[in-house]
């Protein structure tokens, strides 16, 4: 169970980092070029939902969106979902819930990420339960 826990913990981790990265581009992009203040304020409040419209309202407004611009945006709409993923598929683990565990996995790999080891633990825990089902327990605690 550490090993998995430490697995989903790193992929999440990694995740992360990645949309931080993509956000600090886009300071840098907001305090460089000629933006709408929706747009720096969508930045700052790191809301992705928010840049986006920001920079159509931008756009339709007549005034240039960089392409640079649209392509982190576009880039921070992947990294924020591909983080929520990873963060589901993490508090599932925590909870043993195989069927979360298999559902986020299942978004993850649509995704383009390899979910092997996720996959591999619904496994094991389908197994245990069916284990426990066969001998008679109701509830099993998950193995520390």
């Amino acid at each position: 169970w550490t090993v998995i826990r430490s697995h989903c913990r790193a992929a999440e981790a990694s995740a992360s980092a990645r949309l931080e990265r993509i956000w600090t581009e886009l300071c840098h992009e907001a305090e460089g070029g000629s933006i709408q203040p929706s747009v720096a304020e969508a930045i700052e409040a790191r809301n992705v939902f928010a840049l986006i419209d920001a920079a159509l309202e931008q756009k339709r407004s007549g005034t240039p969106v960089t392409r640079r611009l649209q392509h982190l945006a576009f880039e921070a709409s992947v990294a924020e979902e591909a983080w929520l993923v990873r963060r589901s598929i993490t508090d599932a683990v925590e909870r043993s819930d195989a069927d979360d565990i298999e559902l986020w996995a299942e978004q993850a790999k649509t995704a383009g990420e390899d979910t092997g080891v996720e996959m591999a633990f619904v496994e094991m825990l389908r197994g245990s339960v069916a284990s426990c089902e066969r001998a008679g327990a109701q509830n099993f605690p998950p193995p520390e």
